[in-house]
């Protein structure tokens, strides 16, 4: 009888370990993501040249970090080459699928595409109606 109350009590710690481990798709956001890649449809093959350039100086100086309190602080370089630190909040939708972000008073969403502990990736439409896709590592 004893053992069964022990393999109980083991039975019950492992469930509540494992129930306080799963990452909901909000906590998986939440920490520092580093730019590593843009994608756009719409852009010409010299455009496609010019943004091999510039995603390359994107990924020194690019990220986001997203706090668990819904704040969001963007770092990149502006054109001339000056450290540019944006702050803002975000949220995520209720099933993971849709991040929106608000800096400097303009609201931005996109699309969820892939969440994990190491990428995350969101899809998003400009003012133009042409989709860009973001990737950022951990």
């Amino acid at each position: 009888m004893r053992n069964l109350k022990y393999a109980a009590v083991a039975i019950f710690a492992a469930t509540v370990l494992n129930s306080c481990s799963e990452q909901t798709p909000a906590k998986l956001v939440e920490g520092k993501w580093k730019f590593d890649n843009l994608e756009t449809a719409s852009a010409s093959a010299a455009d496609k040249e010019f943004l091999k350039a510039v995603v390359e100086e994107m990924k020194k100086s690019t990220s986001c970090d997203y706090n668990s309190n819904g704040e969001v602080v963007r770092s990149t370089m502006s054109i001339g080459g000056d450290p540019k630190v944006e702050k803002g909040t975000w949220k995520l939708s209720e099933d993971g699928k849709k991040l929106t972000t608000v800096l400097q008073g303009k609201e931005e969403v996109g699309d969820v595409v892939e969440l994990n502990e190491n990428k995350f990736t969101v899809k998003s439409k400009d003012e133009t109606g042409n989709f860009t896709t973001f990737y950022y590592v951990k």
